[in-house]
């Protein structure tokens, strides 16, 4: 299998905040959720299905410096569109059932790193934010 490519966080000044693609995916299982607690400007919303793609942005801080990180959550009902969607993503999210195994969401979203969430409640939302950064982290360049 390919390695994941490293995320580039360089070229940016001091003052600016590197913005990096992350997707969200996977199956009914709590990703606008979570990204309704920790997105930046975004207000709660009854819980219906993605359609196509919505961004959420979230900052986060990764290697001693604020990340903006522009999440773009992938509806699952249209398996079509997720790799037109994926194009120049940086890193992934994939939200999933633990009965699931990961390597169906590696074709999801290929070549990138990416964490996993199994079985998702709502008190783990910091811990994924701190996992992500982490994810972040190691593999930048």
């Amino acid at each position: 299998m390919e390695e994941d490519r490293k995320i580039n966080i360089t070229g940016y000044s001091p003052q600016q905040a590197p913005e990096l693609k992350v997707m969200v995916v996977g199956p009914k299982a709590g990703k606008t959720t979570w990204l309704d607690s920790v997105g930046q400007f975004r207000t709660r919303r009854q819980s219906i299905a993605t359609l196509g793609a919505e961004i959420t942005v979230v900052e986060i801080r990764a290697l001693g410096r604020k990340v903006r990180l522009n999440m773009w959550e992938i509806g699952s009902q249209y398996p079509g569109l997720r790799e037109k969607y994926c194009i120049g993503a940086d890193a992934g999210v994939v939200f999933k059932d633990n009965s699931d195994a990961h390597e169906m969401y590696n074709a999801w979203i290929p070549d990138i790193p990416k964490m996993y969430v199994e079985n998702y409640t709502e008190d783990q939302n910091e811990a994924i934010v701190q996992e992500l950064a982490a994810l972040i982290s190691e593999n930048a360049r």
